[in-house]
């Protein structure tokens, strides 16, 4: 726990292996309960004020082909950053969520569920984010595409939370798979959303991990298709 929580990135299950003396197969079904204990922690979490919204994608079957939206073998994920009204350039809260496809039907009941109604979410003007326009103040800005959309200040730290988490990712584990993908991206939000309070975040997360039900390893490697159905 301590060392999945003090350092600014994660720690692969080899690492792990390594560090702890332990079997690989040990070591990554450790660190899958403990993700699996920041996953739960962080799923009531709900955000409010100035949001900025983006969905990102993970993984692929090779460098060619269609990028972004569409791409096949990608998985999908919605990011929203939290920002203090007052002053965008200040970052508070970030909540992300896999999706099966960027659609209004998956991306609704989650926003309701995680961002409080009449706040400010500003998006890229996507068809999917259009039921945003009940309830919510939404700003819908026109983007480029690509790295383009890097260069657009509305989304100035929802473009710079999704590189940091994929350079995280890629850097230590190199691949997720989608069965998984939910428990990495919780604990990056985790350790974000707690990086300024390091000192109490071991002690909470042992906390957590007392309350939360057991997760048997049959769970942990419970195929996606199973775990959407």
């Amino acid at each position: 726990m301590h060392l999945l929580t003090q350092g600014k990135h994660s720690v692969s299950a080899l690492e792990l292996k390594r560090q702890l003396g332990v079997c690989y197969d040990t070591a990554w079904s450790m660190k899958q309960k403990i993700l699996q204990v920041m996953t739960e922690r962080e799923e009531g979490r709900v955000l409010s004020g100035r949001i900025e919204v983006d969905d990102g994608y993970m993984g692929g079957e090779s460098h060619e082909g269609k990028r972004g939206r569409g791409a096949a073998g990608k998985t999908p994920f919605v990011v929203a950053v939290q920002t203090d009204p007052e002053v965008p350039e200040r970052v508070l809260y970030l909540k992300m969520k896999t999706l099966e496809h960027v659609s209004s039907e998956e991306l609704e009941p989650w926003f309701r569920k995680s961002i409080v109604e009449g706040s400010l979410v500003l998006t890229d003007g996507w068809k999917a984010y259009t039921f945003l326009e009940d309830g919510w103040e939404h700003d819908a800005q026109k983007s480029p595409g690509g790295w383009r959309s890097a260069k657009v200040a509305a989304f100035r730290w929802v473009n710079t939370v999704l590189g940091n988490l994929k350079g995280n990712i890629k850097g230590v584990t190199r691949w997720v798979g989608r069965a998984h993908l939910d428990r990495y991206l919780a604990e990056f939000q985790y350790r974000f959303n707690r990086r300024f309070d390091l000192s109490s975040i071991l002690g909470r997360l042992i906390h957590a991990a007392v309350q939360v039900p057991p997760m048997p390893q049959r769970l942990l490697i419970i195929p996606w298709e199973a775990k959407v159905a």
